[in-house]
């Protein structure tokens, strides 16, 4: 009787430790697989340092297009989480600012990505050289 209830105390067991093992590689399993994506983020500044809030921010894949805009907050930080891994170009052109573009970034898997933008004043330097030389051209003819 005492051999019966030691098989059966040892059947018990080797089925608990075999179920334990299976669920324990089975959550490792899972865990490993659920992450494909890596997220870009950073701060856009000015040439001075000063730091730019509520920019628009784009944030584009290369090769397929998928394309996500941020808009940086108070304190001129955006972030954009959970994006496929692959080939980005950040940029943004808010107003009174040239347009400022990184491009060939390559965000890995689980990977945070930092990508700070620092921007240039716009100005119409160009514009005013054609005014200044076509009043000169007109004086000039006169």
């Amino acid at each position: 009787m005492q051999r019966k209830l030691d098989r059966f105390a040892f059947t018990r067991v080797a089925f608990l430790v075999t179920g334990l093992g299976l669920s324990f590689s089975l959550f490792v399993n899972v865990d490993a697989q659920t992450s494909t994506v890596g997220s870009i983020s950073g701060i856009v500044r000015d040439s001075q340092g000063a730091v730019i809030p509520k920019a628009e921010v784009l944030i584009q894949e290369e090769r397929t297009g998928f394309s996500r805009t941020v808009v940086s907050n108070d304190e001129g930080f955006y972030s954009a989480p959970s994006l496929p891994f692959g080939r980005y170009s950040v940029s943004t052109a808010p107003q009174g600012f040239k347009k400022t573009v990184s491009t060939g970034l390559d965000l890995h898997v689980n990977e945070n990505l930092v990508v700070n933008l620092t921007l240039e004043i716009w100005t119409r330097k160009r514009n005013r050289h054609r005014v200044q030389r076509s009043r000169a051209c007109r004086n000039a003819q006169r």
